[in-house]
C-alpha cells in the first residue's frame, strides 16, 4: 500500500471531519477544528515543497508566503508552492471587474488546480 503525503493525511482527516458533521454546512462556525486543519494544509505544502504561498484573491498581496507566522482564519482560498505571474494577471482581472464573474472565477480556479497542484482552504 503507498503511503499518504503529509498533505493527503491532512485532506483525509478534514473529510473525515466534515463527514462525521454530516457535511459542510453542518460544521458549526468558527469550527477550530477545521481551521486548524486548513493551517496544517499551507504547512504541510511547505513541508512537502519547501515554499507554501497562500492565495488571497479579493484585497492586498495575491500571494502571501507562509514562513511560520501566525495564520489567521479566512486569510486566503488556496495554498500552491509557486508563485505564478498568469495567476496574478487572472486575479487581477478579477479584483478588476465591476462585478463578480463567475465564469473568470472558475477558469482561476481551475488553473490553480490543474496547473498549479493548488489546494483549496475551507473556512469555518
Amino acid at each position: 500500500m503507498k503511503q499518504l503525503t503529509k498533505m493527503q493525511t491532512v485532506i483525509q482527516k478534514e473529510n473525515d471531519f466534515i463527514r462525521s458533521w454530516g457535511g459542510l454546512s453542518k460544521v458549526p462556525e468558527a469550527s477550530q477544528e477545521l481551521n486548524n486543519l486548513q493551517r496544517e494544509k499551507i504547512k504541510a505544502m511547505k513541508e512537502q515543497h519547501g515554499q507554501s504561498y497562500i492565495i488571497n484573491l479579493w484585497e492586498g498581496d495575491i500571494f502571501i508566503e507562509y514562513t511560520g507566522q501566525v495564520i489567521h482564519n479566512f486569510m486566503g482560498f488556496w495554498v500552491v508552492n509557486k508563485v505564478n505571474d498568469n495567476l496574478v494577471k487572472a486575479i487581477t482581472n478579477l479584483r478588476n471587474n465591476k462585478k463578480y464573474d463567475d465564469a473568470l472565477y472558475n477558469i482561476v480556479a481551475d488553473y490553480i488546480y490543474n496547473f498549479l497542484g493548488g489546494v483549496v482552504l475551507c473556512w469555518k
